[in-house]
């Protein structure tokens, strides 16, 4: 049976302690075209986020949808390195680009990344 993991954080829970939070201020992407001998031709998106002192926070590769993600890695700066499918690219290039304050958040013991806002109003005309 595999291990159910929950990804949303409500105020309400006691039991899921987020170790990093760090507001992202700017962002840096690549998009990466190239043919390997596994794979007839791949695409790859890499977003980089920075923090406060332009510190590099997280790294965030998109891969095609046929292709195995990586496991999440947070290292011990709090710098977090994780992965979504390439069909996902719109959702979060879009909340970095219409949501602010965005914030990264992390939990080291099960390896979850979020990215996230606060509260916001109702109808900011986004």
């Amino acid at each position: 049976m595999a291990k159910k993991l929950n990804f949303i954080k409500y105020e309400e829970e006691e039991n899921l302690t987020v170790t990093e939070t760090n507001r992202i201020l700017k962002y840096e992407l690549r998009f990466i075209s190239a043919h390997h001998a596994d794979y007839e031709h791949a695409t790859a998106v890499y977003i980089t986020l920075y923090g406060a002192g332009n510190k590099a926070i997280g790294y965030i590769t998109f891969f095609e949808d046929w292709v195995d993600s990586e496991e999440n890695q947070i290292f011990s700066n709090g710098t977090a390195k994780f992965s979504f499918p390439i069909s996902k690219y719109p959702y979060v290039l879009d909340m970095l680009r219409n949501e602010s304050p965005v914030y990264l958040e992390n939990e080291p013991k099960e390896k979850i990344v979020r990215l996230v806002t606060r509260k916001e109003a109702v109808g900011e005309g986004e």
